[in-house]
């Protein structure tokens, strides 16, 4: 009797234990298919949001807008392959083997959601990309493009000998037209060039008359001149035989009224150096000495540098040429005369022979 009694306890610590075995397995089996299905259904609602925000920036992106239009048509198709995915969650299984293997699938679900909304994101973020790559490269040219325009260039050259027989040389060197507006661009030019102050801040403009200056409409170029002692043999200049050579830029020049000499530009009849139309314009010029700013205003030409030569060499010194009044109402984008527009350099001194001119140039415009 008790023999049986012992083996009826037994029976039933066994069927319990293996009952409570496989209900911990049956619920460790179902968390497990509820966690899965719930990661996908998050991942279902991630993709469906990813989807719409794909596209609201594939229709607000257009071609121009980014350096690559590959990344355009690679979101796209991102968009597509995400909208096609199968997603399901079916109703958990009796079953626990069946329930494993639908937990299986879900994983591989989830899995393939998980890697088709990193696609979107990837492909969303190449977009951001390449339009910072684009502003970049943009940002670059307008750089590269201003350097080139606030950069001497030219090497406007005229030699003058006097009655004696002395020879001068005046270098001079110009940069593009600048806008008065962009005072930012007009110091950094002023300082690249070689100016030890900032670039003045022009109201009124005092050189024999007095003229309102108004910097947003005018245009600026920036240039350096030096004058050098070319003569030789040793005929230095020296405090005791100073020479005084000054240059003026000549506004207009037209090539049919200069003739080469081979040596020098001269004029070669009268004013009639300048084309009517811009006969009125007023030209203004500043230049920065040891002693301060020294303006000038003139219209046929305006006297830029003048120079207090003590020895062989002088110079080099900034100064800048204006015109106001360039953009305006009547134009906008600034006076088309401009686009035609010759320069000259006159240099001359009382002690010499005559008034000695570079071959003409042209000042380039930067917008």
């Amino acid at each position: 009797m008790k023999k049986a009694i012992s083996i009826i306890l037994l029976l039933y610590v066994v069927t319990t234990v293996f009952t409570a075995c496989e209900n911990s397995l049956t619920n460790d089996t179902s968390a497990q298919f509820h966690n899965a299905a719930d990661a996908v259904g998050v991942l279902q609602s991630n993709i469906t949001s990813k989807i719409a925000e794909c596209e609201s920036l594939l229709t607000s992106t257009k071609t121009e807008d980014v350096l690559d239009a590959d990344v355009l048509k690679k979101l796209q198709t991102e968009i597509d392959a995400a909208k096609t995915l199968e997603i399901a969650i079916p109703a958990i299984a009796a079953e626990s083997d069946t329930v494993k293997a639908q937990t299986a699938e879900l994983e591989a679900k989830k899995a393939e959601m998980q890697s088709q909304l990193d696609a979107l994101s990837h492909a969303a973020n190449a977009i951001d990309d390449s339009k910072q790559a684009l502003a970049d490269k943009l940002e670059a040219e307008k750089q590269a493009k201003l350097d080139e325009a606030i950069t001497l260039k030219g090497y406007h050259t005229a030699t003058s000998e006097d009655s004696r027989g002395y020879k001068i040389n005046a270098t001079i060197k110009m940069t593009s037209w600048l806008k008065g507006s962009d005072y930012e661009t007009l110091n950094r030019a002023w300082k690249k060039a070689g100016g030890s102050v900032d670039f003045p801040h022009l109201t009124e403009f005092r050189g024999g008359m007095n003229y309102k200056f108004d910097m947003n409409s005018a245009i600026f170029a920036i240039g350096t001149c030096e004058f050098t002692n070319v003569t030789g043999n040793g005929f230095d200049i020296t405090a005791g035989n100073e020479h005084t050579p000054s240059i003026s830029i000549i506004p207009g020049v037209m090539h049919e009224f200069m003739r080469d000499n081979t040596k020098e530009m001269r004029f070669t009849n009268g004013s009639s150096y300048y084309p009517k139309s811009f006969k009125m314009k007023t030209f203004f010029s500043g230049v920065y000495y040891d002693s301060g700013w020294k303006y000038h205003t003139g219209s046929s030409s305006v006297s830029a540098v003048k120079a207090s030569m003590t020895t062989n060499r002088w110079g080099p010194v900034v100064f800048f040429i204006a015109y106001n009044d360039i953009f305006t109402p009547a134009t906008p984008d600034g006076n088309p005369e401009l686009d035609e527009l010759l320069f000259a350099c006159k240099v001359f001194e009382s002690a010499f022979a005559g008034n000695f001119i570079t071959k003409e140039f042209k000042i380039e415009k930067t917008w």
